[in-house]
């Protein structure tokens, strides 16, 4: 990946005067990415083998180096105990936090993609001198995650009492964009428009998500395996059936299509897999 610098926890490499550079030359690098485990089981008398199983064996890690960003005034770029102790500070903690590679100088925000990461931090020594520090990104995925992606939808009154006429499903349609086959549970806010149950169904899966008794105004927000309500004494240990909605996608069909019962607003966030590496 083509990089100058990095976002860590809200802060820039370049905030404290430095930028990703390489003291070996040669351009040419290894990418670190995931790797992926089969495991087969052989049929046949041996002349066949089937997959029961994928596993990814290895997390995404990366060692690369910074240096101080040249000063066309100041050609020092010794590093001193001092700036080395606050990058440390920085980058080596006990807990993950989201690192995101910027490829272009003054970029805002970087590539679309990010890892959830920690460092460790060792320094570049010539004759005495601190000149750069190597840096060894150990992720806690083997695979990285897009920027959230959020998506509003609506049934309104209106609407439903024209399904209720027509006898036609009202449907909103969602296009699963991971690279990773399968699914995922993204974080769901509902609002209430009326009294009364709260539903959606999934025509990919079959599942259906219900929360009982729920009140005009009422705000729901689902995040895997938690729910909460607005109202503090709605009892969703009784009225939710602790079905949480999916997103899921195979290999030839991304779209997940739900259809509703009762007027709402639901806000939908997630961040799909992206298969690339460091």
């Amino acid at each position: 990946m083509k990089a100058i610098d990095f976002i860590y926890d809200e802060r820039r490499l370049s905030d404290f005067g430095f930028m990703i550079c390489s003291f070996d030359g040669g351009g040419v690098e290894t990418v670190s990415d995931s790797e992926v485990t089969f495991n087969m089981v052989s049929a046949l008398s041996g002349k066949r083998r089937y997959i029961t199983d994928r596993v990814y064996e290895s997390f995404i890690e990366s060692t690369f180096q910074i240096c101080k960003i040249p000063d066309r005034w100041n050609y020092n770029i010794e590093i001193t105990f001092e700036e080395v102790r606050a990058l440390k500070r920085w980058l080596e903690r006990k807990n993950f936090c989201k690192v995101k590679f910027i490829q272009e100088p003054f970029s805002e925000f970087g590539y679309d993609f990010f890892f959830e990461g920690v460092f460790n931090v060792k320094q570049i020594e010539i004759g005495g001198v601190i000149l750069g520090l190597e840096l060894t990104l150990i992720t806690n995925r083997p695979l990285a995650l897009h920027d959230p992606i959020n998506i509003k939808l609506e049934w309104s009154k209106n609407e439903l009492s024209e399904y209720e006429r027509s006898k036609k499903s009202i449907t909103r349609t969602i296009e699963d964009l991971s690279d990773e086959t399968g699914f995922c549970y993204p974080k769901m806010k509902v609002t209430c428009l009326e009294n009364g149950s709260f539903q959606i169904a999934s025509d990919v899966n079959g599942d259906i998500t219900v929360v009982k008794n729920c009140i005009k105004n009422e705000v729901l927000t689902f995040e895997y395996p938690i729910v909460t309500s607005s109202i503090k004494t709605h009892d969703l240990a009784n009225d939710f059936n602790f079905v949480f909605l999916k997103l899921q996608n195979s290999y030839g069909e991304r779209e997940n299509n739900f259809t509703i019962d009762s007027p709402c607003v639901i806000e939908i966030e997630y961040c799909p897999v992206v298969k690339i590496g460091v």
